[in-house]
């Protein structure tokens, strides 16, 4: 009796989404698993860094393949997000490989910067981290004040240019006697 046999392919460097979408069913005789995660200064994350059998190596159908997936590196350099917004902060960290869970926002407010935009990062820029980490983002929060104002002269009128010029968002409501409109 004549057993087919398959030469395993070489996982190592392809990434693992790839496998498993396999556009070609080219490794559909395999049974892929993924036995471990682990760090790796070698293989991007979502790589493969290893495999449990040798490239090559002829087996039967459907036999057991485990792979070994890389996290990407243990620690990276800490991106520079000050000035950017929460969301751009947010995407620029995940891209770096840091844990959405590990991602803190704290809100700060400055008046002298803008709202919304980040103030201060911890770790700072520039610092060897670890991605999982606890990374302290302080964002500068909008302060929105609802003023109602009721204008009985002329004066109040002129005043009201004074309120404008200040660096907070305000919702201003008008109440003007019509004697006072021209």
């Amino acid at each position: 009796e004549t057993v087919i046999t398959y030469e395993v392919p070489d996982f190592v460097g392809l990434k693992y989404k790839d496998i498993l979408e396999d556009a070609d069913d080219k490794y559909e005789r395999f049974k892929i698993t993924v036995a471990d995660k682990k760090f790796s200064e070698k293989y991007p994350r979502g790589t493969v860094c290893s495999q449990s059998l040798e490239a090559g190596t002829p087996v039967a159908n459907k036999t057991p393949i485990t792979l070994v997936v890389s996290l990407g590196p243990s620690s990276v350099e800490m991106p520079s997000v000050k000035g950017h917004t929460k969301e751009e902060a947010l995407l620029e960290l995940l891209k770096q490989g840091f844990m959405y869970e590990n991602i803190e926002f704290i809100d700060r407010f400055d008046s002298d910067a803008e709202p919304g935009v980040v103030l201060e990062q911890t770790p700072k820029s520039g610092e060897n981290v670890g991605i999982e980490s606890v990374i302290e983002i302080d964002i500068n929060k909008e302060i929105v004040c609802h003023v109602n104002i009721h204008i009985t002269t002329v004066a109040a009128i002129e005043s009201i240019s004074s309120i404008a010029a200040l660096k907070y968002s305000f919702k201003i409501a008008f109440e003007i006697p019509s004697a006072l409109l021209i």
